[in-house]
């Protein structure tokens, strides 16, 4: 490669017009902002396609004639004037080894992927956990939570849903994962949202601004014995999410299923005391899932 000083060179200083461009280019990008290395890098592979789509031979104006020779066709095998990153994305689950552990067949749906495993903890029973990510928010994923959760009844389901909706976070306006998620565990009486109320797990790396996108849905049986909280920052925009399944305490496995007979006449006083006890000890305001079974375990009896 030859360098060309402005004055001698042929295209009359083309290296200093191309970091005029790439100058430009930052300067639109980035501005004044204080930004991450992996948004900087992000920049600076977007001006390079920019930058490679610039003609080497000549421009012709006849529509009939073939597109001209740019750096593009020797990196990409084509002309493209943009090519944006391509998104990579995968799911993992990590075990520790001195764990039973045993990989089990999953279906996979739509554009979701999961990966699970089934672990035996010291309690001698066997738990299904599963890691998924769900790259479109506006992605259907309700039969994708029945099936998971038609499995066993022990059953951890965890991951990025790109989920929003208020019930997680005050600020999300609700997509079509978020009213699913939510109305599944509505319905759900096995299974609960593990993960409190405005918990940050993503930040994101420009605005800074915070959400909840990564949701812990776990067997009521097991919530009742965990707890959860945020991990170290690890160089993403989501940070890791802990939970605790406090193995020791034995797990509630209920045998018969207990029946109540309620006259029709009294249901409606029923259910008006119900609600008024609910209300009064602040039911829906628990952000414990041990907090809230107990609250509405109490009310029912007391009712």
């Amino acid at each position: 490669m030859a360098f060309f000083s402005s004055v001698s060179a042929p295209f009359r200083g083309s290296m200093g017009k191309i970091g005029s461009i790439v100058q430009t280019c930052d300067e639109i990008s980035v501005g004044t902002r204080l930004v991450t290395d992996r948004v900087l890098r992000t920049v600076v592979a977007e001006v390079a396609a920019l930058l490679n789509s610039r003609p080497l031979t000549h421009l012709s104006m006849d529509p009939d004639d073939p597109d001209p020779l740019t750096p593009n066709h020797f990196l990409n095998g084509g002309a493209r004037p943009y090519t944006p990153l391509k998104k990579r994305w995968c799911v993992a689950l990590l075990v520790k080894k001195d764990l039973q552990m045993a990989r089990i067949p999953v279906k996979q749906f739509l554009k979701s992927k999961i990966v699970d495993v089934s672990v035996t903890i010291s309690t001698k029973t066997k738990i299904y956990i599963y890691s998924i990510y769900c790259p479109d928010g506006n992605e259907s994923i309700l039969n994708l939570l029945h099936y998971l959760s038609g499995r066993t009844n022990h059953c951890i389901i965890g991951g990025d849903f790109n989920g929003h909706s208020p019930r997680w976070f005050n600020s999300h306006l609700s997509n079509k994962i978020g009213r699913e998620i939510s109305n599944f565990l509505t319905n759900s009486d096995n299974f609960t949202l593990l993960t409190p109320k405005n918990l940050p797990t993503r930040i994101d790396s420009v605005t800074m601004k915070k959400s909840t996108l990564d949701l812990t849905i776990m067997s009521t049986q097991l919530a009742l014995c965990s707890s959860i909280k945020l991990g170290p920052y690890l160089g993403s925009d989501h940070l890791p999410i802990v939970f605790r399944l406090l193995t020791k305490e034995k797990i509630i496995k209920q045998k018969i299923q207990l029946k109540w007979k309620f006259k029709e006449k009294e249901w409606p006083k029923w259910n008006e005391s119900i609600t008024r006890k609910l209300a009064e000890k602040k039911y829906m305001e628990s952000g414990n899932p041990k907090l809230a079974f107990s609250i509405f375990h109490e009310s029912v009896l007391e009712s």
